[in-house]
């Protein structure tokens, strides 16, 4: 963890600097830098690589369970946990469909009925203008 950070910021400062810093030796940063990925490190890197493939194939849409069936089934051995975390620090998500919402939509077929009122609401005498109003209420099952 330490030389990664040191890796990252060796442009910024001196290695010297950061390896006293964070109380590591200089020897053993170089000897980091110059070894060979594990193979835990290359098998992450082609998953990524394959998990990035799968998500822009799917233009976006396919979420952790889509995407594992797909390296399964191309010979990725991989677990559920794996691809999620994957996908995690990728960044990658599903991108969700919208939802669909019904909205109003008036039938040509009907007749209008004509704006008696011309928004003039005072009245003379009790029941001489009616108005009502639409409310929609949100349910479980719509609107």
């Amino acid at each position: 963890m330490k030389f990664s950070f040191v890796h990252a910021e060796k442009a910024c400062f001196p290695v010297a600097t950061l390896c006293r810093v964070l109380g590591v030796s200089r020897q053993g940063y170089y000897a980091f830098a110059a070894r060979e990925p594990s193979p835990r490190e290359r098998s992450d890197a082609a998953l990524q690589q394959r998990v990035r493939e799968v998500h822009a194939e799917s233009r976006g849409t396919y979420g952790s369970p889509r995407i594992l069936h797909a390296l399964r089934s191309s010979g990725f051995s991989v677990g559920k946990r794996r691809v999620e975390r994957t996908m995690r620090s990728l960044g990658l998500a599903a991108r969700q469909k919208p939802r669909f919402r019904t909205t109003t939509a008036a039938n040509p077929l009907h007749r209008v009925e004509p704006n008696v009122l011309a928004r003039d609401f005072t009245a003379t005498r009790p029941n001489e203008h009616w108005v009502t109003d639409i409310t929609y209420v949100w349910t479980d099952e719509g609107w």
